[in-house]
């Protein structure tokens, strides 16, 4: 992005029921001064839990360390 290289991988199949699913070991940092909080969801995609999350206003960005058992969050 810009400048700068980013490690990622993609998801190509997610597979079908019964998930056999690992921890998410994974955070997020976003340039977006709007944005000011997240939501864990459950596997249903209902909301669940608040998510903390770090602001910097310097650079109007949000980071958040996904909690282990993370498969959809929301960020508003």
């Amino acid at each position: 992005v810009g400048d700068r290289s980013l490690m990622m991988k993609e998801i190509l199949d997610t597979g079908k029921p019964p998930y056999r699913i690992i921890n998410t070991r994974a955070a997020i940092t976003i340039r977006n001064p709007a944005l000011t909080k997240a939501t864990l969801l459950d596997v249903a995609g209902y909301p669940a839990r608040p998510v903390t999350v770090q602001r910097n206003e310097e650079n109007g960005t949000l980071s958040v360390e996904l909690p282990l058992n993370t498969m959809y969050l929301t960020i508003e």
